[in-house]
């Protein structure tokens, strides 16, 4: 259905779709760039710039922007949250299962959701001990 609007596949389109849906780093272009070159060397960063716009803009993938200093992809395209470590930078995904019930109190208030967007900020588990053993 979201596939239908594109003209054609392409084999880059699809190498593109494959290696963000078979990651959880949530790549930037740069990582999905260089993974891309192990497998069709003559790619440019141009083309996967377009494609993974283009699969974006078909709701294929999620473009993040929550790193806030460049824009990282999500194969993974049901609702779902994001923690981001201030320190390191990893994104993980995490289920929420009371989004719902949040979304329904918006909806109450009026407003028409178009997508819902859950983000969490601070340490992941690995800075967090690092932290936590440099305090002692």
């Amino acid at each position: 259905m979201k596939e239908a609007i594109f003209k054609r596949k392409t084999n880059q389109r699809e190498v593109i779709l494959d290696i963000v849906r078979n990651t959880k780093c949530h790549p930037c272009v740069d990582n999905i760039y260089d993974e891309a070159r192990e497998i069709m060397p003559r790619i440019s960063k141009g083309t996967v710039y377009r494609n993974i716009k283009l699969l974006s803009q078909a709701g294929m993938v999620l473009e993040l922007s929550i790193d806030h200093n460049v824009l990282r992809y999500d194969g993974s395209t049901h609702t779902h949250g994001h923690l981001l470590c201030e320190n390191c930078g990893a994104v993980t995904d995490i289920e929420l299962t009371s989004v719902s019930e949040l979304e329904q109190q918006v909806k109450q208030q009026g407003y028409k959701i178009n997508n819902t967007i859950v983000e969490f900020y601070g340490l992941c588990t690995k800075c967090n001990i690092k932290k936590d053993n440099h305090s002692n």
